[in-house]
């Protein structure tokens, strides 16, 4: 199983190189969710990348279980930046972005965001992997919840970490999942010229 993640990342990392070099080809707004609007520092470009300012966003289609993800999202630092992590969402432009990543994607993705072991409240203790403050949220409906789903009660404690939705929910939602779930994952690159 290890060495089929290993293969996986690598295969992931070839292909990423290959997209990274790639120009800007569209303005976010013409690529985002419609309605949502972005200023002219975010752009999208070929290959799942987006930009904001100084970082650099990707949806990685390679899945893996959050912890995998978050330390694959370390080395995956885009040509011109000087680190990468799973993505922290701080703003509402940051989140159009990410948004705008999801649509079209078949697969959930792994954001920088968990609960601590041992909490067991759904919607406290919420932290960013890379350290700024939880204040902006873009829960979908009734989230965060634990796992509670049609009347079968939440088990506390059993949904710690922060997913980003596709599909029937409004694309870049936000979900508490189980970290042992394989998922694909959004890295932000910083500090990018």
């Amino acid at each position: 199983m290890k060495a089929k993640r290993i293969i996986a990342v690598l295969a992931f990392v070839i292909v990423w190189m290959a997209c990274a070099s790639e120009t800007p080809v569209a303005p976010v707004e013409e690529e985002a969710s419609p309605g949502v609007v972005l200023s002219e520092t975010a752009v999208v470009t070929e290959g799942q990348m987006a930009s904001v300012e100084t970082s650099v966003y990707e949806l990685v289609r390679t899945p893996l279980d959050w912890k995998s993800a978050k330390k694959a999202a370390r080395r995956m630092v885009a040509s011109g930046c000087k680190v990468a992590h799973l993505a922290t969402i701080t703003s509402a432009e940051e989140q159009a972005v990410v948004s705008g990543l999801m649509t079209g994607s078949e697969s959930n993705a792994w954001l920088g965001g968990f609960q601590p072991r041992g909490e067991l409240s759904t919607d406290q203790g919420w932290r960013w992997s890379t350290g700024p403050r939880w204040v902006y949220t873009h829960w979908a409906n009734n989230e965060p919840n634990d796992g509670e789903f049609d009347g079968e009660p939440a088990i506390p404690g059993s949904e710690q970490h922060l997913e980003t939705l596709f599909g029937d929910h409004p694309p870049g939602r936000w979900n508490d999942a189980p970290g042992f779930e394989e998922k694909f994952f959004v890295v932000e690159s910083e500090h990018c010229n």
